[in-house]
């Protein structure tokens, strides 16, 4: 189980190598045959056919593609007056996916992010 966090993209403490780190990091949990949770924030969004741009889809191809994992959470997790992103995620490797009987939102009055659980 692992908690993530990804700075947005511009930020000057993001990455050049996030990706490429996270996919490196999922393949070794991987060939060890552990069972992988992320949990995190990772300001991409993951809300079905939204756009997005270049790193956060390369973010969701590499996670979903070569990595097989879902995304358990299907709702927004960030609203704010004008926006609706879900940018919080739960993730679960495919082959796995009995070990989460269920995920959940938690609204909070106290910020424009919902805890998910």
């Amino acid at each position: 189980m692992g908690s993530l966090y990804r700075p947005p993209v511009g930020s000057q403490h993001l990455s050049n190598n996030f990706n490429v780190e996270l996919e490196e990091s999922i393949n070794l949990a991987a060939t060890e045959s552990k069972k992988i949770m992320l949990i995190g924030d990772l300001n991409a969004n993951f809300l079905p056919r939204q756009r997005l741009d270049s790193h956060s889809r390369e973010l969701k191809d590499m996670l979903t593609k070569n990595c097989g994992i879902s995304q358990l959470i299907d709702q927004p997790t960030r609203i704010t007056q004008n926006t609706s992103t879900l940018i919080d995620v739960v993730l679960l490797v495919l082959t796995h996916p009995h070990n989460i009987p269920f995920s959940s939102l938690i609204k909070l009055g106290i910020s424009d992010h919902y805890m998910v659980g």
